[in-house]
């Protein structure tokens, strides 16, 4: 399968409708997950610990506003905060920070 670019809502508008997510791989068992739909994409995380939740909308047809609507990078931010936030208290952040 090739791989397709999720950075831009100019190449997401070029993705194929789908019922399954588009993944962008981050770590062993981590990724970011963007989903299209009619009005526009979301997006989701994917951890080891919590499965897939719900991010945020895309930025494909509004501007990212950092909340409710981001952008592909207020997306990765958001699902390395969320990873780093579920990985054990005992381990270091380097070593965290190291896998994202």
């Amino acid at each position: 399968m090739a791989r397709v670019s999720l950075k831009s809502p100019t190449a997401r508008r070029k993705l194929e409708h789908r019922t399954s997510a588009y993944s962008e791989p981050v770590s062993k068992g981590v990724a970011l997950l963007y989903r299209t739909g009619a009005k526009g994409g979301s997006w989701y995380t994917r951890t080891p610990v919590s499965g897939d939740k719900r991010l945020a909308a895309s930025d494909d047809g509004i501007a990212a506003d950092g909340l409710g609507v981001l952008s592909y990078d207020q997306a990765m931010k958001r699902l390395r905060e969320v990873w780093g936030g579920e990985q054990s208290p005992n381990r270091k952040s380097e070593d965290r920070a190291s896998e994202i």
